[in-house]
């Protein structure tokens, strides 16, 4: 399965676990789904920044603050969602705000179990 499958799998499990555990209002399943599709939405985007990074001249030089946004936004989130005890959207905010970083460990880990 690629990649990309098995972190929205991971963030779907998350934020249904915390939709159903705050509630489960309609509230907390449609603020789930938001975060889910913005994940995968962000998927795309990183995927768009990598392929920009390994050319030997990329056609946005901008590409690099792209990533620097998207957590910036999602720290300014994180603090928006606390004041509003929004509990489903802060996991959302803490998972985004974390991907950047789970994203390149997992797929370092899968680009060497393909090499091994």
């Amino acid at each position: 399965m690629p990649a990309w499958k098995y972190e929205a799998l991971f963030v779907a499990i998350v934020v249904s676990v915390v939709a159903y555990l705050s509630g489960g209002s309609l509230a907390d399943w449609v603020g789930a789904a938001a975060v889910l599709v913005t994940f995968m939405h962000a998927q795309i985007s990183f995927s768009f920044q990598e392929a920009q990074g390994e050319l030997p001249n990329p056609q946005l030089p901008c590409y690099r603050w792209s990533g620097r946004y998207f957590v910036s936004k999602e720290i300014l989130w994180i603090a928006t969602f606390v004041l509003l005890e929004a509990w489903p959207l802060l996991i959302g905010a803490i998972t985004f705000v974390t991907y950047p970083y789970w994203r390149k460990i997992h797929r370092n880990y899968r680009k060497q179990l393909r090499l091994a």
